[in-house]
């Protein structure tokens, strides 16, 4: 992996079937080769984009008394914030330097107004859910049509209930642990995943010799990955990559910023590697194992392995 490669999504909804298959089969091949790719003309307006994170960066720097009035909940509500060090993404690393606001299925969540920062959080972080969402269908829809599959395959699996919003902060703070940096290296759980960052850096992709590759801020576009669930589906043909965010700051502009839509599958879905990518040479390297069992365990391990650490102190 020398780059991470930019693919112009606009064939979708755009071009001619002919058209369609060939930007299906450019979303396979960066899928299977990287894991990761860069989307452009994907269907989310880059000034909804911009408005999101000028609204972010003013919660994050609200009182941490304020923040707490709408703590994280549990792993199975998948809600709320998270101080600094209160989850640790590397299992081998010290609690991550970031603070996260996440909103799993906004579009149940938003009845509730007891789970907000406030009435306009709410609104535009249901808006902007809608936007990924429909994104991500069109996604996978592709990534359905480059297997070879119907169309319709991946995406009738995802219709919200673990589909989540989150944003994120990593602050310009000195670390007081070795080897502290904003996300710890993991790979991300469920099928995809969108990540909009601003242009401080950090992100970056493991490659084949265990190498980090800077995935850097590219203007009107989405980091687009896939995750350990469509991994197990497609039995390793698509990959789920390590990746970090080790944040470099610049003069005058000292935080970075991100939002990420986390497109998982319904609690019910039974994920089994798919009968087109086992054969006798390729046997299936997994077992079945529901969305639900799957993202509990990992969100439940991310919180445990810090429970007995000391707090980060803000």
């Amino acid at each position: 992996m020398n780059e991470i490669p930019l693919i112009d999504f606009s064939s979708w909804s755009q071009g001619s079937p002919k058209r369609r298959l060939d930007l299906a089969a450019d979303i396979i091949s960066a899928a299977h080769q990287t894991g990761f790719m860069y989307l452009q003309n994907f269907g989310v307006d880059p000034k909804e984009t911009t408005k999101m994170f000028d609204m972010l960066e003013e919660y994050f720097a609200l009182p941490l008394s304020i923040k707490q009035k709408t703590p994280y909940i549990s792993a199975e509500a998948n809600h709320g914030y998270n101080g600094f060090e209160e989850e640790r993404l590397d299992p081998q690393g010290p609690g991550d330097l970031k603070e996260t606001f996440t909103m799993r299925n906004v579009i149940q969540a938003s009845a509730n107004p007891t789970l907000w920062p406030s009435t306009n959080f709410r609104t535009m972080a249901q808006h902007f859910f809608y936007s990924c969402q429909l994104a991500s269908k069109n996604i996978l829809e592709a990534l359905s049509l480059g297997l070879r599959m119907p169309q319709d395959y991946f995406a009738k699996y995802h219709t919200g209930e673990n589909q989540t919003l989150r944003f994120l902060h990593y602050p310009h703070l000195p670390s007081h642990r070795p080897n502290q940096i904003g996300a710890g290296a993991h790979t991300d759980y469920g099928s995809i995943t969108l990540l909009f960052q601003d242009d401080v850096g950090g992100l970056e992709v493991q490659d084949f010799d265990g190498h980090w590759i800077p995935a850097p801020y590219i203007p009107e576009t989405a980091v687009v990955n896939i995750g350990d669930l469509m991994q197990r589906w497609t039995n390793n043909y698509l990959r789920s990559t390590l990746h970090r965010v080790s944040p470099t700051f610049r003069p005058g502009r000292h935080d970075r910023y991100s939002i990420a839509f986390f497109c998982d599958p319904d609690n019910d879905t039974l994920v089994q590697c798919l009968p087109s990518c086992i054969s006798h040479d390729i046997p299936a390297q997994y077992a079945p194992i529901t969305a639900r069992q799957h993202l509990l365990e990992k969100l439940r391990a991310s919180r445990k392995l810090v429970e007995n650490d000391v707090s980060f102190d803000q």
